[in-house]
Formats: C-alpha cells, structure tokens, sequence
C-alpha cells in the first residue's frame, strides 16, 4: 500500500491487522494516532480541521475542492469570528459535515470516540517494511517522528526522510513519488534496496542533507576546557 495524509492513516488501519500480512507500506505524512493531530497538546487545532472539513465538505457535496482557495481562507477566517463554533461547518462547506460535528462535540481528553480511528497501540511486530517522508513544517511530524521510533524499536525495518516541506507540498510530494517508486521497485519487484542509512533528514540553515542509523540520532556531548587564566579556582 501507498499513499500519504489520509491515504497513509488507511495503511495504518490495515497493515497491523492484515492476514495474511502486507509486502510493504508507505505511511508518508500520517500517524498511526490521527486523533492526536486534532488536538494538539490537548487544544483543538480549530484552523487545519476547519480547512479539511471545508475540502471534504465540499468533496462529498461533488464540488471540486482539492486544494484550499484564497477565497476558502478567508471564508474559514470569517466562519472562526462566529459563535457558536458547531455550526462553522456551513459557513466553509454550504452543509453540515459529520467529520465537524465529531470533532467539536468529541474534544475531551480521553474520548473514547476515536479510539476505532487510532492505532497507536497496534503491534507493530505485525507491519511489513515501512517506508516514511514528512517534512520539518508538516503538522504530522511530531507524531511521525514518534511513530518511526516505536516502529524500529519493535523491530520494524523502516525508513525516514524529513525535509524542509509543509504539508502537501510539491517538494514533498515529489519525495514521496521517488521513495515509494524505489521502495515498491525493491520490495515487490526484487529491485535494489534504497542506498543510503536508514534516516535522512535536511539540516534547516546550512541547506544540507544528513544521514544517521537511527532516529533520534545518538546524543553526543561537547566538552572544552577552560584557558587556565579563566578556569575557577579548586576547592
């Protein structure tokens, strides 16, 4: 399986589970907990959901509405300034969108609702080679990151890039097409496997890439000494 965003968070709710089990999967830009992204650090991340339910609203209304508009951004903006928030679902869509309503109605920590929707706590003994691209700006990195932690520690064979994208991107998404050609050339044609350690992320500022075994890399500690006329004196 293949795919990123949504696409990737539906290889996340079939790959633990499949029998018999997958050749491989590429969960670029998702998380295997997708309720996280909904409410980060316990606040509801009211702007992204707001602009998906806006794009899918439309979507399932057979309007054309793939990538937001400026004329969507500054009807969202709009629909944010109203109260009650439950109803800013018409405002961006033109209908009420089921996905909204969950969303606003289901906001408590610990809501049992999503837990068909999370697989966080899946067995990740059960994945096949996993294959991950995201990006430093995307709003699924920290879950990612996570994920392809708890993944390796498992076990798993995985690999990760993280460049210098938000989420979408044409960069992004151009990554994503190279590592999942590659990645389905190797695991279901018998191609060579991708070069290269197992991590490769951008370094921000210096507009280079590095390469590590493992993610997060190993800590290292740096230690000078102090010149003798500026170092304190002994006890």
């Amino acid at each position: 399986m293949t795919g990123g965003s949504y696409l990737g968070h539906t290889q996340w709710a079939v790959a633990p589970y499949a029998d018999p089990p997958l050749r491989s999967v590429s969960l670029n830009i998702t998380a295997a907990k997708m309720s996280a992204a909904f409410y980060q650090h316990g606040a509801p991340n009211i702007k992204n959901v707001l602009n998906w339910t806006g794009l899918i609203g439309k979507q399932e209304r057979g309007l054309h509405a793939v990538v937001p508009s400026l004329r969507q951004m500054a009807t969202m903006k709009r629909a944010l300034r109203k109260i009650p928030l439950q109803a800013a679902d018409v405002d961006v869509a033109g209908a009420p969108v089921a996905f909204w309503r969950d969303f606003v109605q289901h906001a408590s920590p610990g809501d049992e609702f999503w837990a068909g929707a999370d697989h966080d706590r899946a067995d990740l003994t059960r994945l096949p080679p996993v294959s991950m691209v995201t990006g430093w700006w995307d709003l699924f990195l920290p879950l990612q990151l996570r994920d392809y932690a708890a993944i390796r520690a498992a076990g798993g064979t995985a690999r990760l890039i993280v460049g210098p994208w938000l989420h979408g991107e044409p960069g992004e998404l151009r990554a994503i097409a190279r590592q999942d050609v590659a990645w389905l050339e190797h695991h279901l044609q018998g191609g060579p496997p991708p070069l290269g350690p197992p991590v490769r992320v951008f370094l921000q500022k210096a507009g280079t890439w590095l390469d590590f075994q493992e993610w997060p890399p190993p800590a290292t500690v740096a230690t000078r000494l102090l010149p003798t006329r500026l170092r304190p004196p002994q006890p």
